[in-house]
């Protein structure tokens, strides 16, 4: 049984009720909740998007299409829901992301590892001791 439920500046999530407690699954991005407007390749709009790794298409850092899945998926592994973090993310992915890295896996750990990093994390995952992070 799926409920609707809002984490945090109205970021939407699904979620289930497991024996009487609510599990956020995963996050769900919506072009409005970005900071950037980016274009929407409509040919390649239901090509496979990134799902997890392994992945070793092309990643389009301009196209909507390839943008929201990816973002969500580092949310995910970040289990982060914060808005400022998103937009953060789009900021490393978009312009500081070094244009050697193509791939979406590759995208994807460079994104997981430096926002990490930013957050006080490691390898995705909070530190043992480390009190505190930007996505509570």
């Amino acid at each position: 049984m799926f409920a609707p439920v809002v984490v945090r500046r109205n970021t939407p999530v699904a979620a289930v009720v497991v024996k009487g407690e609510v599990v956020i699954m995963s996050i769900e991005i919506k072009p409005s909740d970005l900071y950037y407007k980016y274009l929407r390749n409509k040919e390649l709009r239901d090509e496979s998007k990134f799902r997890g790794k392994p992945d070793s298409n092309p990643y389009d850092r301009d196209d909507l299409y390839d943008v929201i899945p990816m973002l969500e998926a580092v949310m995910d592994e970040l289990n982060c829901r914060d808005d400022n973090v998103l937009h953060r993310l789009e900021e490393l992915a978009g312009d500081e992301m070094p244009k050697f890295i193509t791939r979406r896996e590759e995208v994807f750990d460079f994104l997981v590892n430096v926002m990490g990093e930013m957050l006080g994390m490691k390898n995705g995952t909070r530190e043992v001791g480390h009190e505190r992070s930007n996505c509570e």
